[in-house]
């Protein structure tokens, strides 16, 4: 027992150790910042990034998240909807005659749905992920997903500028929406203590065109550019009652760059206080409160350290959840993570 409890303590720093390493050399470029990530509570539900995120709690997962930007910028100001659901199925040994069955395969089925509007330009997003799962009971659990996209945008060119501009020769008369599909993938690992994953979205790179019923032949066009997202993140237990997490996440492109860092404090495993710092883009805090039986509420707010800042307020976002079981037996693993409550 001690000789396994000491593997896995080892394993979990080295864990943490590579997630720095690889983020140094993301660090040294700092200056190439990209636009700031859209959700900031990403801890809580990384599906909409990480196909392999599928299952990872051990219960069924409904989520819901509601993002507003740029408060008081005036109409046309970003805002987004997500909701997703995911779930772990068909629990089995990898191989039956293995003395102990030390390791346990499972699958997981996961759907989201995003609507993301600014200015002129919606879009909706809904994706099929499935994640294969290996139990290795004295170190962690391993995922590797992929997930199915399909991407609705559309253009309203009815839509006027704050200043009330009219006529503008670059804005297209007429209303128009085109369709594309697109892939993702993620490999996901977690303890009851950390969690890592690498993942990618866009992998086929989508155009969206719209070809509008009016206008002067214009066809506003949308490149969905390849996203590579690591993120990582570990809850230490300082206190029976207090547990500090922080986390970390870099989003690229490899042509830009955004990074985000985060600390929480939980107590009693019922409710959390955190900041979240978005380098050279924004700075804010976030808490949560979980309610009963596996349902949760969170609330974020951040502040926009750009140009941006002279003309909002800041940007909230607001998320709730629900985690459950259709069976009365014990789940597979138990999660001491406020993720997983």
């Amino acid at each position: 027992m001690l000789l396994v409890m000491g593997i896995k303590l080892v394993y979990t720093r080295v864990l943490v150790v590579l997630f720095v390493l690889l983020a140094l050399p993301a660090l040294l470029r700092v200056a190439r910042a990209q636009a700031d990530g859209r959700v900031h509570q990403y801890m809580f539900n990384q599906l909409d990034f990480n196909p392999g995120f599928a299952g990872s709690a051990g219960f069924i997962n409904l989520y819901a998240n509601a993002r507003k930007d740029w408060v008081g910028f005036g109409e046309g100001a970003p805002l987004m909807v997500q909701f997703s659901f995911d779930m772990p199925f068909g629990y089995r040994a990898l191989n039956r005659m293995t003395p102990g069955r030390k390791v346990m395969v499972s699958h997981a089925a996961g759907l989201h749905f995003v609507r993301d509007q600014i200015g002129l330009m919606a879009t909706n997003g809904l994706e099929l992920s499935y994640a294969l799962r290996l139990h290795l009971r004295a170190i962690g659990h391993l995922s590797f997903g992929l997930g199915v996209r399909g991407l609705n945008d559309k253009f309203d060119a009815k839509w006027r500028t704050p200043d009330g501009a009219e006529d503008d020769p670059s804005i297209p008369e007429g209303n128009g929406s085109s369709i594309s599909m697109d892939l993702s993938a993620g490999v996901y690992f977690n303890t009851k203590e950390a969690y890592f994953g690498v993942s990618a979205s866009n992998l086929l790179g989508p155009s969206l065109r719209n070809k509008l019923s009016e206008g002067m032949g214009q066809k506003p066009r949308m490149d969905y550019a390849r996203q590579y997202y690591l993120v990582g993140g570990y809850d230490w237990a300082v206190h029976p009652d207090w547990s500090l997490g922080p986390s970390a996440m870099i989003r690229s492109d490899f042509t830009e760059y955004a990074y985000s860092f985060s600390t929480r404090v939980t107590y009693g495993n019922l409710v959390w206080l955190g900041v979240n710092y978005y380098i050279s883009t924004s700075i804010g805090a976030y808490a949560g409160v979980h309610l009963f039986n596996g349902l949760r509420f969170g609330y974020s707010y951040d502040y926009p350290l750009t140009e941006l800042r002279h003309f909002t307020s800041g940007s909230h976002e607001v998320f709730v959840s629900y985690t459950f079981s259709l069976k009365r037996d014990k789940v597979p693993e138990q999660y001491k993570s406020i993720r997983f409550l």
